[in-house]
């Protein structure tokens, strides 16, 4: 049985939570604008496109668009991509 991948984006308050279950083989696109597939709206850090997601053998990868001008953080660090773990977390803008 496979397990169920979910993401999700934490604002500074209350109302600013998402959650996604992600699907194997589809690939997300992060960001501010509403085309979007998961969309964050809240936080003018993040870029309108700042990354993808995905799931690979059960953890989630992630990449920073080619378009952002904006970073990843990941264990502390400012990364390209990276392989988040369960319970894992890394940070675009302030969520």
């Amino acid at each position: 049985r496979r397990r169920v991948l979910e993401l999700r984006a934490q604002g500074n308050k209350p109302d600013e939570v998402r959650t996604w279950q992600l699907t194997p083989g589809t690939r997300y696109r992060l960001g501010r604008a509403p085309d979007v597939d998961l969309a964050i709206p809240w936080d003018p850090r993040i870029s309108r496109h700042h990354a993808e997601a995905w799931r690979h053998n059960g953890q989630l990868q992630v990449a920073r668009h080619p378009e952002s001008q904006q970073p990843i953080f990941y264990d502390g660090h400012m990364v390209e991509r990276c392989t988040v773990g369960a319970q894992g977390r890394f940070v675009i803008g302030t969520t």
